[in-house]
Protein backbone atom coordinates (compact mmCIF):
# COMPACT_ATOMS: atom_id res chain seq x y z
CA UNK A 1 0.00 0.00 0.00
CA UNK A 2 1.22 3.41 -1.04
CA UNK A 3 1.67 6.39 1.85
CA UNK A 4 1.77 9.61 0.35
CA UNK A 5 3.75 11.93 2.39
CA UNK A 6 1.94 15.02 3.58
CA UNK A 7 5.21 16.89 5.06
CA UNK A 8 7.90 19.70 3.61
CA UNK A 9 9.13 17.47 0.54
CA UNK A 10 5.99 17.06 -1.21
CA UNK A 11 6.17 20.73 -2.26
CA UNK A 12 10.10 20.76 -2.67
CA UNK A 13 8.80 17.97 -5.06
CA UNK A 14 6.37 19.67 -7.04
CA UNK A 15 8.17 23.00 -7.49
CA UNK A 16 11.24 20.28 -9.01
CA UNK A 17 8.93 18.79 -11.28
CA UNK A 18 7.22 22.50 -12.20
CA UNK A 19 10.77 23.55 -12.65
CA UNK A 20 11.91 20.67 -14.63
CA UNK A 21 8.86 21.08 -16.96
CA UNK A 22 9.22 24.15 -17.71
CA UNK A 23 12.78 23.69 -18.54
CA UNK A 24 11.88 20.61 -20.71
CA UNK A 25 9.47 23.48 -22.72
CA UNK A 26 12.50 25.99 -22.57
CA UNK A 27 14.90 22.89 -24.62
CA UNK A 28 11.93 22.66 -27.00
CA UNK A 29 11.39 26.14 -27.62
CA UNK A 30 15.59 26.41 -28.59
CA UNK A 31 14.78 23.22 -30.67
CA UNK A 32 12.48 24.67 -32.74
CA UNK A 33 14.51 27.46 -33.26
CA UNK A 34 17.26 25.28 -34.35
CA UNK A 35 14.94 23.80 -36.93
CA UNK A 36 13.22 27.15 -37.74
CA UNK A 37 17.15 28.37 -38.87
CA UNK A 38 17.68 25.19 -40.53
CA UNK A 39 15.00 25.19 -42.86
CA UNK A 40 15.44 28.14 -43.58
CA UNK A 41 18.61 28.33 -45.01
CA UNK A 42 17.21 25.66 -47.80
CA UNK A 43 15.73 25.81 -50.80
CA UNK A 44 15.20 22.17 -51.61
CA UNK A 45 13.02 20.15 -49.50
CA UNK A 46 14.85 16.93 -49.64
CA UNK A 47 17.44 18.81 -48.34
CA UNK A 48 14.72 20.30 -45.44
CA UNK A 49 13.98 16.69 -43.84
CA UNK A 50 16.92 16.26 -41.64
CA UNK A 51 16.46 19.60 -39.71
CA UNK A 52 12.20 18.84 -39.42
CA UNK A 53 13.66 15.12 -38.15
CA UNK A 54 16.12 16.02 -35.92
CA UNK A 55 15.26 19.64 -34.64
CA UNK A 56 11.68 20.66 -35.40
CA UNK A 57 9.56 17.63 -34.27
CA UNK A 58 11.62 16.58 -31.73
CA UNK A 59 11.21 20.53 -30.18
CA UNK A 60 7.62 20.18 -30.29
CA UNK A 61 7.34 17.11 -28.67
CA UNK A 62 9.47 18.47 -25.40
CA UNK A 63 7.36 21.92 -25.65
CA UNK A 64 3.77 19.79 -25.22
CA UNK A 65 5.94 17.06 -22.52
CA UNK A 66 7.37 20.39 -20.77
CA UNK A 67 3.84 22.29 -20.78
CA UNK A 68 2.10 19.17 -19.43
CA UNK A 69 3.92 18.19 -16.58
CA UNK A 70 4.05 22.01 -15.59
CA UNK A 71 0.23 22.55 -15.64
CA UNK A 72 -0.05 18.59 -14.32
CA UNK A 73 2.00 19.15 -11.46
CA UNK A 74 0.20 22.62 -11.03
CA UNK A 75 -3.31 21.07 -11.16
CA UNK A 76 -2.91 18.22 -8.70
CA UNK A 77 -1.18 20.73 -6.34
CA UNK A 78 -4.64 22.26 -6.57
CA UNK A 79 -6.70 19.63 -6.38
CA UNK A 80 -4.95 17.82 -3.74
CA UNK A 81 -5.05 21.12 -1.39
CA UNK A 82 -9.07 20.50 -1.86
CA UNK A 83 -9.58 23.89 -3.61
CA UNK A 84 -12.69 22.98 -5.24
CA UNK A 85 -14.99 25.86 -4.78
CA UNK A 86 -18.93 25.26 -4.01
CA UNK A 87 -19.98 26.12 -7.55
CA UNK A 88 -17.64 23.20 -8.79
CA UNK A 89 -18.60 21.02 -5.94
CA UNK A 90 -22.18 21.80 -7.39
CA UNK A 91 -21.41 21.16 -10.60
CA UNK A 92 -19.44 17.58 -10.35
CA UNK A 93 -22.60 16.51 -8.11
CA UNK A 94 -25.11 17.48 -10.53
CA UNK A 95 -23.26 15.42 -13.22
CA UNK A 96 -22.93 12.68 -11.34
CA UNK A 97 -26.88 12.62 -10.91
CA UNK A 98 -27.39 13.11 -14.14
CA UNK A 99 -25.09 10.11 -15.30
CA UNK A 100 -26.60 8.08 -12.45
CA UNK A 101 -29.99 8.32 -13.22
CA UNK A 102 -32.36 5.50 -13.19
CA UNK A 103 -33.33 4.60 -16.17
CA UNK A 104 -37.33 5.55 -16.85
CA UNK A 105 -37.95 2.80 -19.00
CA UNK A 106 -38.46 2.63 -22.48
CA UNK A 107 -37.97 5.41 -24.68
CA UNK A 108 -40.35 4.65 -27.56
CA UNK A 109 -43.63 3.87 -27.25
CA UNK A 110 -45.75 3.09 -30.39
CA UNK A 111 -48.34 6.30 -31.49
CA UNK A 112 -51.16 3.30 -32.54
CA UNK A 113 -52.20 0.45 -32.09
CA UNK A 114 -51.91 -2.21 -34.84
CA UNK A 115 -55.54 -3.15 -36.08
CA UNK A 116 -56.93 -6.35 -35.53
CA UNK A 117 -56.67 -8.64 -38.69
CA UNK A 118 -59.67 -9.02 -40.20
CA UNK A 119 -61.89 -12.20 -41.79
CA UNK A 120 -60.86 -10.53 -45.31
CA UNK A 121 -57.39 -10.23 -44.56
CA UNK A 122 -57.14 -13.76 -43.30
CA UNK A 123 -55.74 -16.73 -45.17
CA UNK A 124 -58.45 -19.62 -45.93
CA UNK A 125 -58.16 -22.58 -44.37
CA UNK A 126 -57.84 -25.51 -46.30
Amino acid sequence: MAVMRTGPARPQLAALVRRAGWLTAGLGVILLVLGWYGVSGQSVVAEQVPYLASASIPGAALVIGGLVLAAAERARGRVGAGALDEATARRIAELHGLLVEPDPGPAFEPAFEPAPESAADREPDH
